[in-house]
């Protein structure tokens, strides 16, 4: 009995159903197919199952799944909303430079132009500045003492003894001179006690002829100068000149450690003869 039930179910879900469509006028059939429930079916399964995986494909590659509960990203959004918010502004400005554009065209076209509120160029002419000029005040007064007093020192540039110089010298280090080698001998040695986080520089132009370290495990350099001088430096640090190097006058050719007591052995020579340093330079 269930085999017949069975069979019979069979018979009309695959039984074939011709659905026509007919001219009204002329009863004509126009157009015609033949189904059965099984064809339906199963275009319809078909159709659902195609239409489940575009929809899902539009979820998954669209913004279309910030849409769905508890899958939006907040940061995404924060960045699309800043961005969003820039494009406003720039939008916003660019409208408003062009509108003043506009409506400065205008004026010029319609001859609207205000006039400008500076003094005319006779006014000027005409004006005596002389009488405007104000008289320094106390304090200008005092700065100027205060850094010209500075600057008398910190130049570390004085003239030459000899009238055949007439060229200036950098004083090679800021410090105070603690102990001289000289008078009677034949070379005069500078020791200055340099102060802290002061550079050494270079006396005049010239070229470093000599770097190298002595037993004492001092640095020692060599700057031959254009006018026959030759100046030498031994430090307890390494120079950042190297043999061959043009030197300018004033250029640091040794940067000392902060915070640390740092002695320069400094002398002078003209042409194989020792000079005394301090007849050329000003030290503290």
């Amino acid at each position: 009995m269930s085999k017949k039930k069975g069979s019979s179910f069979f018979h009309r879900i695959k039984f074939k159903y011709k659905l026509s469509i007919l001219n009204e006028n002329t009863l004509e059939e126009v157009w015609r197919i033949r189904l059965s429930w099984l064809n339906v079916f199963l275009v319809s399964f078909a159709t659902a199952v195609l239409y489940f995986f575009f929809i899902a494909f539009l979820i998954i590659k669209t913004p279309l799944r910030t849409f769905l509960p508890g899958y939006s990203d907040n940061n995404i959004l924060s960045q699309q909303v800043i961005r969003n918010a820039a494009s406003m502004d720039s939008i916003r400005e660019v409208v408003r430079v062009r509108g003043e554009y506009m409506e400065m065209l205008q004026n010029i076209c319609s001859g609207n132009i205000p006039i400008d509120s500076t003094t005319s160029v006779d006014s000027l002419l005409k004006k005596d500045y002389s009488k405007e000029i104000l008289e320094p005040s106390e304090k200008e007064n005092k700065f100027r003492k205060q850094f010209e007093r500075e600057e008398k020192y910190n130049t570390g540039m004085v003239e030459n003894a000899y009238a055949k110089l007439n060229y200036l010298m950098f004083r090679p280090a800021n410090g105070v001179v603690i102990e001289r080698s000289g008078g009677s001998s034949k070379q005069n040695i500078l020791t200055v006690q340099m102060e802290n986080a002061s550079a050494i520089h270079s006396l005049l132009d010239g070229v470093v002829v000599y770097v190298s370290r002595t037993s004492e495990g001092l640095f020692e350099m060599h700057i031959q100068h254009n006018n026959g001088m030759t100046s030498y430096y031994k430090f307890a640090l390494p120079f950042i000149k190297e043999v061959g190097d043009n030197v300018h006058a004033g250029e640091v050719i040794s940067v000392p450690a902060k915070d640390s007591a740092n002695t320069l052995i400094f002398e002078l020579w003209e042409n194989g003869k020792s000079l005394n340093p301090e007849d050329y330079i000003l030290f503290n």
